[in-house]
């Protein structure tokens, strides 16, 4: 997974999570959909930087990280999410949001997946992805 997560040629948002909501990891793609650049890790919590809204109506959906911790499941975000960054731009994005679970099977953190919807139309139409 620490290879993967390095790569900054994935075309996608990564955020990373330990079991209490802190980030650990931002890529930058992420950094760039939420204006953060050079993000303290270890001193935010997810659900203070990362508000996704319904982009129709602007009210945010469900708690991701609460929603993740409950279920134990991949939740995929609904169609029409936008992530909020911190200047307040909506960034329409695709994506999921999976727990991480340590071999016992506990969570000990969460992975945020998040592609711009430009990015996800691009892969669409090259046949690279489904969503």
């Amino acid at each position: 997974m620490t290879c993967v997560l390095q790569s900054e040629e994935i075309p996608a948002g990564i955020i990373v999570t330990n079991s209490k909501g802190l980030i650990t990891y931002v890529n930058g793609t992420a950094q760039v959909m939420l204006k953060w650049k050079d993000p303290p890790l270890n001193t935010n919590i997810f659900n203070e930087i990362v508000t996704i809204v319904d982009s129709r109506e602007g009210k945010p959906i469900e708690d991701p990280f609460a929603k993740i911790m409950g279920m134990k499941a991949v939740w995929w975000l609904p169609q029409h999410a936008a992530l909020i960054s911190l200047d307040n731009t909506k960034v329409p994005v695709a994506g999921n949001i999976s727990p991480i679970c340590n071999h016992e099977g506990t969570i000990i953190g969460m992975i945020a997946t998040l592609f711009p919807i430009a990015v996800t139309n691009y892969l669409k139409y090259r046949g690279k992805a489904q969503f």
